[in-house]
């Protein structure tokens, strides 16, 4: 799953709906289009002088993301420090720029963003998810399970939330992590990912899990997610050269800006892989 955005997507949050006044069509190309087509028209439109301010740093926001995207996280960095100096009220802007801290796996200021979305908006309910995340690939389990739990709160059909609670329990040995997974579990749809659930849940095994799961050559998100999760789940019995396989698998197919991609190159170098 992606970290989120609004990321999403870490989906990500579709810009305010633009105005005619103070807009050109480069704007207008630059938020719906994608890819070098969108960069292009983003840095026209900066280059016009004909935004407003709060334009202007939607149009670095949108430019942003399609660096990061392109795996240029360098770049995204600058353009979301720009939009926060002209809207530094925003927990968009602070939610998207932790997301590229943590690319930049720079997991205390990507903790820092996320917290500064969550103090201007006690209800972004994403900021949890993606600072619970963050908090875990820092190894801090307790307050990462709180995030998760939090974000459970806001939306209890979020099965992402369960599982990374379901995660963080497990390294927390006797936190009572399975009886909360099941008591969360009752709620969520029978629906992908469900079935990652019960693997968790101990319900089936790894092996029923992937038939579940389906044929996942044309489902490259859902490939990343089995590779990910059932390599924790070989992790948390024991059977780590299995795991790292597994983990290994989801770091060369999961998109860069997935959660899921972040967390298993953690998790392999803390094995000693690559």
């Amino acid at each position: 799953m992606k970290l989120w955005w609004f990321f999403c997507t870490i989906p990500l949050l579709a810009a305010p709906a633009l105005g005619q006044s103070g807009w050109n069509d480069d704007a207008q190309k630059c938020k719906d289009q994608s890819g070098d087509p969108a960069i292009e028209a983003c840095t026209r439109a900066i280059a016009s002088g004909q935004l407003s301010q709060s334009n202007m740093a939607i149009t670095y926001m949108n430019r942003g993301v399609e660096w990061r995207h392109k795996g240029d996280a360098d770049r995204a960095l600058v353009d979301y420090n720009q939009a926060i100096r002209l809207n530094p009220n925003s927990s968009m802007e602070f939610n998207d720029r932790g997301n590229i801290w943590m690319d930049k796996n720079d997991f205390d200021r990507a903790i820092a963003d996320y917290d500064q979305a969550i103090q201007l908006d006690t209800n972004y309910a994403k900021a949890y998810y993606n600072r619970g995340v963050a908090r875990f690939n820092n190894r801090e389990w307790v307050v990462a399970s709180e995030d998760f739990a939090r974000m459970h709160e806001f939306d209890s059909k979020d099965a992402y939330a369960v599982l990374w609670q379901a995660l963080a329990g497990i390294h927390q040995q006797g936190s009572g992590w399975a009886q909360r997974l099941a008591a969360d579990a009752l709620g969520l749809s029978q629906d992908w990912p469900m079935p990652m659930v019960r693997l968790y849940e101990g319900q089936i095994t790894g092996d029923q899990m992937l038939a579940e799961a389906g044929d996942t050559t044309a489902q490259p998100e859902r490939r990343c997610e089995v590779e990910f999760y059932l390599g924790e789940w070989k992790l948390a019995h024991g059977q780590a050269q299995e795991g790292a396989a597994y983990l290994k698998n989801a770091q060369s197919t999961c998109p860069h800006f997935y959660a899921e991609y972040e967390t298993a190159v953690v998790e392999l170098k803390r094995l000693g892989g690559k």
